[in-house]
C-alpha cells in the first residue's frame, strides 16, 4: 500500500469515527432532552445548538424528529437491555443470584443515564403510538421470558404475588431514586448519584425485593403474636 493510500485510509477511519462519536454525542442529548421536556417540547434546531453541531446534522443523521426520538430510545434501551443480560454469567449457578446482578446492573446503568427510565415513565402516563413503540419492541419481548424464569425461581404463584406489579416496581420503582434525584434530595441522605448514594440504594432495593418475594409470606409477619397464659 502506498503512502497517500494509507493517508487516506486513516483520514477516512478518523472520519468514521467522528461520525460515530458524533451520533452518539446527539443521542445522548436528544435523550437528556426528551426526558426533561417530553416530546412535543423538543425542538431539534435548539438540539443541535446544545451540541455545537451544524443545523442540518440531525436531519442528516435521522431525517425527523420521530427518528431521532426512536434512534435515541433504541440507543438507550439496547444499554439497559444489556444490564440484563444473564447469560454471561455462567459461573453462577443459582439463578436468584443471577437476577440479583442483573437487578445491580441495572439499576448502575440507570444511575448513569436515568433518562431513559424518565422517558419511559412520561410515554407510560399518556399512552400513545410511542409507548406501543417502547412496548411492543422491548419491554413485551423483554420481559415475557424473564419473568417466567422469575416466577419459576421464586415460587410467586405459591405466594400469590402480581407479577405486573413486581415488574413495575422493579422497573420504575426501584429507579424513582435517580428518575426523581430532585425529590430525594430533600428527604435527605447522600446524593443518589454519589458512589455511596448508589451503592445504598441498590443494597436496600436488593434486599427489599429479594427478600419480600423469598422470605416469610407478609401475613406470616403481620399475625399477633399469642398472648402468654399467666
Amino acid at each position: 500500500m502506498t503512502a497517500g493510500k494509507s493517508d487516506a485510509a486513516t483520514v477516512a477511519a478518523k472520519a468514521a469515527g467522528n461520525a460515530l462519536a458524533s451520533q452518539e454525542t446527539i443521542l445522548e442529548a436528544a435523550l437528556e432532552a426528551f426526558a426533561q421536556r417530553g416530546y412535543d417540547g423538543v425542538s431539534v434546531r435548539e438540539l443541535n445548538r446544545q451540541v455545537g453541531v451544524s443545523h442540518n446534522l440531525v436531519h442528516h443523521y435521522f431525517g425527523s424528529k420521530e427518528a431521532l426520538w426512536r434512534a435515541a430510545i433504541d440507543y438507550g434501551l439496547t444499554r439497559v437491555n444489556e444490564a440484563w443480560r444473564l447469560e454471561d454469567l455462567s459461573p453462577l449457578t443459582d439463578p436468584v443470584e443471577k437476577m440479583k446482578v442483573g437487578l445491580r446492573r441495572f439499576l448502575e446503568v440507570t444511575a448513569r443515564s436515568p433518562s431513559v427510565q424518565r422517558i419511559m415513565e412520561y410515554e407510560a402516563a399518556i399512552g400513545g403510538p410511542r409507548l406501543d413503540y417502547i412496548a411492543e419492541r422491548y419491554i413485551v419481548p423483554f420481559l415475557s421470558p424473564r419473568l417466567g424464569r422469575f416466577e419459576e425461581t421464586t415460587e410467586i404463584e405459591r405466594r400469590d404475588l402480581h407479577l405486573p406489579s413486581l415488574a413495575l416496581l422493579i422497573a420504575s420503582g426501584a429507579t424513582a431514586f435517580f428518575t426523581q434525584a430532585a425529590l430525594a434530595r430533600k428527604i435527605g441522605g447522600p446524593d443518589p448519584f454519589s458512589e455511596e448514594g448508589i451503592e445504598r440504594h441498590i443494597r436496600t432495593m436488593t434486599t427489599v425485593l429479594f427478600y419480600g418475594v423469598l422470605g416469610r409470606p407478609p401475613e406470616q409477619s403481620a399475625k399477633p403474636k399469642p398472648k402468654k397464659k399467666g
